[in-house]
């Protein structure tokens, strides 16, 4: 169970479907953990960290007791090196939109590449001992700025 005290630090990003992640740091994680919430529920922490803390602590507590699955992603930004990234989403697409933002971050993407996806599994859908290949779950995405 997650408290308000693993998180040590949040902030939050706009979302292309207008509601917004909230992007807890928790227990000296490099990377944030996206947490989706509405423009609603926004309003009611904005601006305040310890609530901020306390809705992503619960939102992420509910996601333990749902269908939330965690996805495995590997891809990069054309001419970059591949990243790993682990992202609980409902649903691949999701998962996937999420994956993006982490990548255009991670690898200062300048809107003039492709970004590749070599990998997307949802973890509690693997198959032990099944060798996948990029051609088994490998997308491109032509994005513009």
């Amino acid at each position: 169970m997650i408290t308000v005290k693993n998180i040590k630090s949040i902030g939050w990003l706009n979302c292309a479907d207008g509601s917004i992640n909230l992007t807890p740091c928790i227990d000296g994680r490099s990377m944030a953990t996206f947490v989706n919430i509405s423009c609603d529920e926004f309003e009611k922490v904005r601006g305040d960290k310890m609530l901020m803390k306390q809705k992503a602590a619960d939102v992420l507590n509910q996601k333990t007791q749902s269908n939330i699955d965690t996805f495995l992603i590997v891809g990069r930004v054309s001419g970059e090196d591949d990243i790993i990234i682990f992202i609980d989403a409902v649903k691949r697409e999701k998962a996937i939109e999420e994956f993006l933002i982490c990548v255009k971050h991670e690898q200062q993407w300048g809107g003039d590449s492709d970004i590749y996806i070599e990998f997307c599994i949802p973890l509690s859908k693997h198959l032990k001992n099944h060798v996948y290949t990029n051609n088994d779950t490998n997308e491109t995405f032509s994005i513009k700025n």
